[in-house]
C-alpha cells in the first residue's frame, strides 16, 4: 500500500538576503529573478548617498575629536609644567624663611645684643674717664689751679656720658625687650606663611592637575565613541550592497502580507526597511520534498522506506 500526499520541493541549503541598512533605503540595483547567481557576486545595490553624507560627517567628528583631544593633552602638559614651576617657587620661598629665621636667631640677634651691650661698655669706659677729670678739675679748681669755665666744661661732658650710657643700657633693654622678639616672630611667621602656601599650592595644583586629566580622559571617550559610530557608518556604507555568500537562485522575496502586507514588491525603485527581506538564495544543486502526512498514515511510514516524486511541472 503507498501513501499519496502533496507537498513543496525546497532547497536544502537557502540563505535569506536582507537589507542590513539602517532606516529605509531604495534599491536601485537587483540582478534578474530567475539568474543563477555566483558566490561574491553583486546581488543588490542600495541607494548609498545618505550614508557617504553620513560617513563624510562622522569623519569630521573623528579628526575634530582628534583635534582636541591633542589640545586638551598638551594643556595637561603645560599645566604640568606651571605646576612644577609653582611649588618649586614654593618650597624656595619656604628654603628662605626657614634661612631667615635661622640667620636671625643664630647671628643677627646675637649681633644686635652684642653691639648694644658694646656701645654699654664704650660708654662706662667713657663716663669713668669723664669722671676721673671732672674730680681732678674739682681739685684743681679748690685749689685755684683750674678755671671755672672748664670745671663747667668736665661737669657738662661727664653728665652728657651719663645719659648716654643711661641710653645705652635702655637700647640694650629695647633690644631684648622688643626689637629681637618683635623680629623673630616676624621671621616666624614668614616661615609658617611659607608652610601653608606650599601646602595650599600642592593641594591647588593637585585639583588643577585632576581637572586637566580628566578632560583628557573625556576627550579620549568621546574620540572613542566618534571613531566607533564612523565605523558603524562605514558598515552601513558598505550594507548598501549586497553580494552572493553562496552559490544559487535568485528568488525575489514576496510582500508575504499579514502585517508587512505595506511592504512594496521587490524591484529598483522600491524602498526597504532594515531587516527586510529582499532575496531569497536556494542552492538548486541539492532538493528536498517537504510533505505533511495525515495522522491516520503515521504507523505505515518508516525511515528508509522510497518515495517516488512526481514534479507538477513536469
Amino acid at each position: 500500500m503507498s501513501v499519496v500526499e502533496g507537498g513543496t520541493l525546497e532547497a536544502v541549503d537557502e540563505v535569506s538576503i536582507r537589507s542590513e541598512v539602517e532606516g529605509t533605503a531604495r534599491i536601485i540595483f537587483i540582478v534578474p529573478e530567475g539568474s543563477i547567481a555566483k558566490k561574491g557576486d553583486l546581488l543588490v545595490q542600495l541607494d548609498s548617498s545618505s550614508s557617504e553624507d553620513q560617513v563624510n560627517l562622522q569623519q569630521i567628528n573623528v579628526e575634530k575629536a582628534q583635534f582636541a583631544l591633542v589640545q586638551a593633552e598638551q594643556q595637561l602638559e603645560i599645566q604640568k609644567s606651571v605646576v612644577e614651576s609653582e611649588i618649586q617657587a614654593a618650597t624656595l620661598k619656604l628654603e628662605f624663611a626657614k634661612s631667615d629665621l635661622e640667620k636671625f636667631t643664630k647671628g643677627q640677634a646675637l649681633q644686635t645684643e652684642r653691639n648694644a651691650q658694646i656701645d654699654i661698655t664704650n660708654m662706662l669706659e667713657t663716663l669713668q674717664i669723664d669722671q676721673e677729670r671732672l674730680n681732678w678739675s674739682e681739685k684743681l679748681y679748690k685749689q685755684g689751679f683750674e678755671t671755672k669755665g672748664n670745671l663747667d666744661k668736665d661737669r657738662l661732658t661727664a653728665s652728657q656720658s651719663r645719659l648716654k650710657l643711661e641710653q645705652a643700657e635702655k637700647a640694650l633693654w629695647m633690644v631684648e625687650t622688643f626689637d629681637n622678639p618683635k623680629t623673630k616672630r616676624s621671621f616666624e611667621a614668614a616661615l609658617q606663611e611659607a608652610k601653608e602656601n606650599l601646602e595650599r599650592v600642592k593641594l591647588q595644583d593637585d585639583r588643577k592637575l585632576a581637572q586637566f586629566a580628566a578632560d583628557v580622559e573625556s576627550q579620549k571617550k568621546t574620540l572613542a565613541l566618534s571613531q566607533e559610530k564612523l565605523e558603524r557608518d562605514k558598515k552601513q556604507l558598505l550594507a548598501t550592497k549586497i553580494y552572493a555568500p553562496q552559490d544559487g537562485l535568485v528568488v525575489y522575496a514576496g510582500s508575504g502580507g499579514g502585517h508587512w502586507s505595506s511592504e512594496s514588491m521587490i524591484e529598483e525603485g522600491a524602498v526597504v526597511r532594515n531587516r527586510q527581506e529582499i532575496i531569497k538564495l536556494p542552492d538548486v544543486s541539492e532538493m528536498k520534498v517537504q510533505v505533511k502526512i495525515h495522522e491516520s498514515y503515521i504507523n505505515q511510514i518508516a525511515l528508509g522506506q522510497p518515495a517516488f516524486v512526481v514534479l507538477d511541472s513536469l
